[in-house]
């Protein structure tokens, strides 16, 4: 996924947002771009480039940008094509605001309408170009109350800016007219601050801090922050100033390294057995009294004597390794336990039942609907004053250092250390945990977009599609969001609880013409019977 890195300080930025972005390239992108504040004329340079890092640092080959204050990014394409000018940064029509964003804003269509109907044109086809014209709006209509250019203008043009956006974002932001300082911000993205003597870093990723510092201010949801040479002021969405103690990095974890071998992914195939090993140590131990093994949890287990069941919450293989915990705990533990999606576990939530133990796993620690799962989770269970249907949490995690580790006090940490090879987290399901890897131009697409609580997420995931050149096929009646099929299989509008009904018909039908057209036997399908009576 995308990677975020903003500095500000006295040191060089380029070279510090090139060295950060090398240690985000096993998010996955498909371009990379950087603007910094000319420090001879205050003017924001913005360099892009599609594909690998590479080929950004070889269009900077002749360009020595003077200037301490800048920003990068690594793109993963959503809305829009891996094109130039689709790579982030993105700036204000007069070049004097530069944006780089991770996440999706799911009413940018809405709001580039407006804007262009007051006359702004638009070089991107991405969600994230709205946001420097409205911080640029924004930042002509404070000038009417005479304030001052500097950081504080720009923190209040942003802040009133995101109660327009409607979605998920981390975001970093320079502005010509403030030229040592950053402001940046998120919701439900991980943001992370590093800081340093007079000079201060901004990351979505530990690594891309590793080696600048070792102590952190992870970003708190909905909070906004103004960095400059001189310090950080951090305020939560209700405007008040927060003030909490940094921690330290364990810089050695965040050390990436393929050693002998050709690739990360072999290379942590081969450290799986020594990984193994360091965990059964770490929670394993034998009982001086009986010589009996017992689990040595990094927390407090006396809530698990009131569980009655238990719920898994994952995506991807997190998901598959949650499936073998689930077999694994029902028949030692005799306790019914269930696994879910976290993307559908958000929408489709089971009935709340008393003393359940809540797990959530996810490798990174940032897998966004897990995190938003164990939130939701932990908030329709705390409203209840009913003892026994309290939120019991535990996470399973990678980065014990991640917002998973922010959120759920009890973990339990792998040990496995940075996990930098993709393919052993994208093999499951959903479309960005692994089908999205097939997508091209060749590959269709069906969307099954019915008008309701997902609808806006459906459409978001069929932007992801088109981006790819993927020909989309939409499911849905005609309504506003359903342009972007490339055709429409139409059905009539209906309630949402019953538009399964309508939506399967079509499916079937689609199913069926596609198989008798490649010469298939559409009644008696290889392999299969229409009644299944062995084991």
């Amino acid at each position: 996924m995308c990677g975020i890195v903003a500095v500000t300080g006295y040191k060089k930025a380029l070279p510090l947002l090139i060295n950060g972005l090398e240690k985000l390239e096993y998010r996955g992108y498909d371009s990379a771009g950087i603007a910094i504040i000319n420090s001879e004329n205050n003017c924001i340079s913005c360099k892009k480039a599609e594909g690998k890092l590479n080929n950004l640092k070889s269009n900077l080959n002749d360009h020595n940008i003077p200037g301490t204050v800048g920003i990068g990014h690594t793109r993963w394409a959503t809305h829009g094509k891996p094109e130039v000018k689709n790579a982030h940064p993105h700036t204000d029509s007069s070049g004097n605001i530069a944006v780089v964003q991770n996440g999706i804003i799911e009413n940018f269509q809405d709001l580039k309408n407006k804007l262009e109907e007051e006359g702004i044109i638009f070089n991107s086809d991405t969600d994230t170009e709205v946001i420097p014209h409205l911080i640029q709006r924004e930042l002509n209509n404070l000038s009417k109350l005479n304030l001052e250019n500097n950081g504080s203008t720009l923190l209040v043009a942003v802040r009133n800016v995101l109660s327009d956006l409607e979605g998920s974002y981390a975001l970093a932001v320079l502005w010509s007219g403030a030229p040592t300082s950053l402001v940046v911000a998120r919701r439900q993205a991980p943001l992370i601050i590093g800081l340093g003597e007079g000079e201060f870093i901004c990351a979505s990723d530990t690594p891309a801090i590793a080696n600048f510092t070792n102590i952190i201010l992870p970003m708190e949801d909905e909070e906004i922050a103004l960095l400059t040479p001189l310090g950080i002021e951090i305020y939560d969405s209700s405007n008040e100033r927060q003030y909490r103690n940094p921690v330290s990095l364990k810089v050695s974890e965040q050390i990436m390294d393929k050693m002998n071998f050709k690739h990360y992914m072999l290379k942590e195939i081969y450290d799986q057995p020594q990984t193994a090993k360091n965990w059964l140590e770490n929670y394993l131990i034998k009982s001086s009294d009986n010589g009996q093994y017992q689990i040595n949890y990094p927390f407090d287990t006396e809530f698990f004597e009131s569980i009655e069941r238990i719920e898994i919450i994952a995506c991807g293989t997190s998901k598959h390794a949650a499936m073998v915990g689930s077999f694994l705990l029902e028949q030692f533990s005799g306790i019914p336990t269930n696994v879910f999606f976290a993307s559908e576990f958000r929408y489709s939530p089971p009935p709340l039942l008393p003393n359940t133990l809540t797990i959530g796993v996810t490798q990174s620690g940032e897998t966004a609907d897990t995190i938003a799962a164990i939130d939701m989770e932990i908030k329709r269970r705390s409203i209840i004053e009913n003892e026994k249907f309290k939120p019991n949490l535990i996470a399973i995690t990678n980065r014990k250092e991640s917002s998973i580790g922010r959120q759920v006090s009890n973990i339990i940490d792998i040990c496995a250390g940075i996990e930098v090879g993709v393919a052993a987290t994208k093999t499951a399901g959903e479309m960005k945990h692994g089908p999205i890897a097939l997508l091209d131009k060749k590959v269709p697409v069906i969307s099954i977009a019915s008008p309701g609580e997902v609808f806006d997420k459906v459409i978001s995931n069929a932007q992801e599609a088109k981006a790819r050149d993927s020909y989309l096929i939409g499911i849905a009646p005609e309504c506003n969001g359903t342009e972007i099929f490339d055709y429409l299989m139409k059905v009539p509008s209906s309630n949402e609880w019953i538009s399964p009904l309508l939506n399967i018909l079509p499916l079937q039908l689609l199913s069926y013409h596609i198989a008798a057209h490649r010469g298939l036997d559409v009644d008696q399908p290889r392999n299969l019977a229409k009644s299944v009576t062995v084991e």
